[in-house]
This record gives structure tokens, sequence and C-alpha cells, in this order.
């Protein structure tokens, strides 16, 4: 039976925000272009659709992930590119707790800086293929983090080196 798990709650709030708040500078541009403010109006309008297109571009790109777990392995599913990974190809799992700064330096950090990881930190989940690749989930971003993870672990099997207390500061 296949599980989905689908982008994060977080980050369609996010682009709604930013495109709440392009529509409030829009309105109140046209509103200072009544006015006679031409100039201040036109760079309230340019802010307006700066934020719009950064909220659209943000939900279209990971507002819109699908992580799709089965017997045989995960299927991922970001901003149009799909990969998929057989249980008995992943080599290992570790998962790394800590600031974005210090994620980005050991290269495990990837996608939007949300202002919530700024203050509450972030987690990603690392899993290793034999071949050498790897690619990262990030909690921030999925929806259901927790259940994926447990989920995950639950098909890897007994013979996956497994590491939960990673932390960004650990050598390897």
């Amino acid at each position: 039976m296949d599980r989905l798990y689908g982008g994060s709650g977080a980050v369609r709030n996010y682009a709604a925000i930013l495109v709440v708040d392009g529509a409030v500078l829009g309105w109140d541009g046209i509103a200072l272009w009544s006015d006679g403010s031409p100039l201040i109006a036109f760079l309230y309008v340019v802010l307006a659709l700066g934020c719009i297109a950064t909220g659209g571009g943000l939900y279209m790109r990971w507002g819109r992930a699908r992580y799709r777990l089965s017997p045989e392995g995960i299927e991922v599913e970001r901003h149009g590119e799909s990969k998929a990974v057989r249980w008995a190809d992943i080599a290992g799992i570790s998962e790394f707790k800590g600031p974005p700064i210090a994620l980005e330096d050991r290269a495990l950090f990837y996608g939007p800086l949300l202002p919530l990881g700024l203050l509450a930190g972030e987690r990603i989940l690392e899993i290793i293929h034999r071949p050498g690749a790897r690619f990262l989930i990030r909690e921030s971003l999925v929806e259901g983090y927790g259940g994926l993870r447990q989920d995950i672990l639950n098909y890897v099997g007994r013979d996956t080196l497994v590491n939960l207390h990673a932390r960004y500061w650990r050598r390897q």
C-alpha cells in the first residue's frame, strides 16, 4: 500500500502571506497614484508584483512537492522533477538538526529560507544511495515529516546504517 506525503502547510501559508501582502501593497499603490504621487505609487506596485511573483514561485516550486512511499521504494517529485530510489539501494540514513547557516556549510540545506527556520532551526533527513548519491528531505517542506521518517525507517530494514542523532557540528 502506497503512502503519500505532500508539501508543507508552512510553505503554502508563507506563499499566501506574500500574495496578500502584494495585494495590499498594490491597493496602496493605486491609492497613492490617485492622490498624485506617481513615483511612490510606481514603487509600491513594483514591490507588490515582486511579492506576488515570489509567493507564486514559492508555491509552484516547493508547495507542490510529493513523496510517495511504496514497498518497493520512495519516489520524490519536486518542482517537476521525479526521482525514485529502491529500498534495497539505500546504504544509510542520517538526520541532521541545526540552524540553516550551519546546515548550508555542510551542503545539507536546500530550498527557500523560511522565517520559522531562523527561530526554530531545521531538521533534514539525508538518504544515501549505494552508488554514492544522496537526497535530502527537509522537515519544513514536508507535511507530516515525523510519519514520513518513521515509514522510511520501517521500510529500509535492519542492514542499513541509521544515525538519527547527527548534529550539524559533528565531523564525519
